[in-house]
């Protein structure tokens, strides 16, 4: 199943649909859907890679410190900062 809902991630030519089922597959406590996710940061829409991050972040440590590297040096200001901001919020906590 998650194999069907990975392809028409990465299939659907509307991002926001892609991001739709990147926040879906965040809430699903499984390898196969974070793999998925993780991929979705290297979506060509900063919706779905703001989307990803969200939810990979959302997962905890380890994976929120790896999404958080991968956006570092995302082309859009509005996924780096928000990975900024996220990762001041992770160290005050």
């Amino acid at each position: 199943m998650l194999v069907l809902i990975g392809e028409l991630l990465f299939a659907t030519s509307d991002p926001f649909l892609a991001a739709e089922i990147v926040t879906a597959l965040g809430k699903i406590e499984d390898v196969e859907a974070e793999t998925l996710v993780v991929r979705a940061l290297q979506h060509q829409a900063s919706v779905v890679r703001l989307a990803a991050l969200r939810a990979l972040v959302r997962r905890g440590e380890p994976t929120a410190t790896l999404a958080l590297r991968q956006v570092a040096h995302d082309p859009s200001p509005l996924v780096r900062r928000l990975a900024q901001e996220m990762e001041g919020e992770r160290r005050r906590c």
